[in-house]
């Protein structure tokens, strides 16, 4: 029986962090699912991490606005967001392309079980800015070595390598980079 009521904690809890997500706004209001954000209202918040775009493009051949651009796309500019597919933080990196990019990404607890993203980023760096950005900016340096136009680059980006490689940038892709590449210059 203890058993039956450690299930209905934990689906209580999820049930609070997903209504936190939904309903959360502000500093410190919760979750902020990232599905919620870049396609709604403005993006303000661009000139608190202006300075880590403009930084991260010179260092790695990438135009700072571009990459800007996809951070409200992306996160709407919250280091907080959380995708329902698990990518997180302001670059919105999904945990196995954190780690292969050298961040501390921790998603179970010490016995191994699974636990929802903490916004903390001495556990989980993709929720450090400078350091989520950092690593998108290198992600989109080499995507666009590999691919050769921002298009492709910003579809691998999204949704991966191996799917532009094979198939090229989806409908979704090629709607997700237009919106970036015309937010670009007016940023």
């Amino acid at each position: 029986m203890p058993n039956v009521w450690l299930l209905v904690g934990g689906v209580l809890l999820l049930l609070a962090l997903v209504r936190d997500g939904v309903e959360g706004s502000g500093s410190g209001g919760g979750y902020r699912y990232a599905s919620q954000i870049g396609k709604v209202g403005s993006c303000d918040g661009l000139s608190r991490y202006r300075a880590l775009y403009v930084a991260a493009g010179d260092r790695y051949g990438v135009p700072w606005r571009l990459l800007a651009a996809q951070g409200c796309e992306e996160s709407g500019y919250r280091s907080d967001a959380i995708s329902y597919v698990g990518a997180s933080g302001i670059a919105q990196l999904m945990p196995d392309t954190a780690r292969d990019w050298g961040l501390r990404v921790v998603t179970t607890d010490y016995r191994g079980r699974a636990f929802p993203a903490t916004v903390n980023p001495r556990l989980d760096e993709r929720f450090a800015p400078e350091l989520a950005i950092d690593v998108q900016a290198r992600i989109m340096s080499r995507n666009y070595e590999d691919f050769g136009d921002w298009t492709a680059a910003l579809a691998a980006y999204r949704s991966g390598r191996r799917a532009v490689e094979t198939r090229g940038p989806s409908d979704g892709d090629r709607s997700y980079a237009a919106r970036i590449l015309a937010r670009a210059p007016t940023l």
